[in-house]
């Protein structure tokens, strides 16, 4: 009897540790969320003091990532062209530009994903409805759109003339910095310019997040960054030379091509050295005497 009553003692004092330490553990996993999501408000709130709001539907609680390694699909690009200007001549400029011929326009589309689409007066497609239309051709350019009406933005509209920009994405998820304008006039689409996600997926794997606090804090330091306003300064270059139909030499992309900026920069980081001075005078020379023939 002395034995059974031991036993039974001891598997009693067993389930209290059990149920101990599962109480710590689901206390300590729970002081963690409440850690995790003060970390996350805090974050967020500096962001929202420096004129930085985000989104209500953002995933702050992810803690890993789908990591997409994307590349250029130039036999996609040239039958899309293709379809919209009827491709006739194609041009290789060097430093990932091509430029694209056709008898109802021509394109010029970068390897950064930068490209311009202007459409003659006599090609220019007829609509009656440019966000239905917008919609279309970027699918057949292979662009992928966020999901609802928040893909779709009426930047101008004052009766004759409309411009719609629409928000890029992919595997679902928004591309901040992948946004593609039409520009319609007299029921015409006259232009599309932008930047578009690349769309060859090389390669894709699931990676470990820094944890969110991190990664807002991170990207409130790039807004801050002289290359964060060098990539909206190109960006807004790129617009106006799509929307007044002028060449635009982008030295920025080329040199981004390249990937090694070893010696191409004075000691500011900002202005190019003698050797950058080089590499942009061996870029601009041809296009511009391509422009000029």
């Amino acid at each position: 009897m002395d034995a059974i009553k031991v036993k039974n003692f001891i598997i009693l004092v067993l389930l209290i540790v059990n149920v101990v330490l599962l109480s710590t553990v689901i206390s300590d996993r729970m002081r963690g969320s409440e850690l995790w999501n003060e970390a996350v408000e805090g974050a967020v709130a500096l962001l929202e003091e420096n004129g930085i709001v985000v989104s209500d539907e953002a995933n702050l609680s992810a803690r890993s990532l789908n990591q997409r390694s994307v590349a250029r699909n130039g036999q996609a690009e040239a039958q899309a062209v293709d379809g919209f200007i009827g491709l006739t001549t194609t041009d290789d400029r060097g430093g990932g530009i091509i430029y694209y011929g056709g008898t109802k326009g021509e394109a010029t589309f970068r390897g950064t994903g930068g490209f311009g689409i202007q459409f003659f007066a006599s090609g220019a497609p007829e609509t009656d409805d440019p966000e239905k239309t917008a919609r279309s051709m970027a699918r057949d350019l292979g662009i992928e759109l966020v999901d609802g009406k928040d893909a779709c933005t009426i930047v101008e509209s004052d009766g004759d003339n409309v411009v719609l920009e629409l928000a890029c994405a992919s595997g679902g998820a928004r591309i901040i910095n992948c946004r593609v304008e039409f520009r319609f006039m007299y029921g015409r689409l006259y232009s599309i310019s932008g930047v578009r996600p690349l769309d060859l997926v090389t390669a894709e794997t699931e990676t470990s997040l820094i944890d969110v606090p991190t990664a807002l804090m991170r990207f409130l330091g790039t807004t801050n960054s002289i290359e964060h306003w060098n990539e909206m300064y190109n960006l807004a270059v790129m617009r106006i030379a799509a929307k007044r139909g002028v060449p635009m030499l982008d030295v920025r992309s080329a040199f981004l091509e390249k990937r090694d900026f070893e010696g191409l920069f004075s000691e500011d980081g900002i202005h190019p050295s003698p050797e950058g001075h080089r590499r942009m005078f061996d870029y601009v020379l041809p296009q511009a005497k391509g422009i000029l023939a």
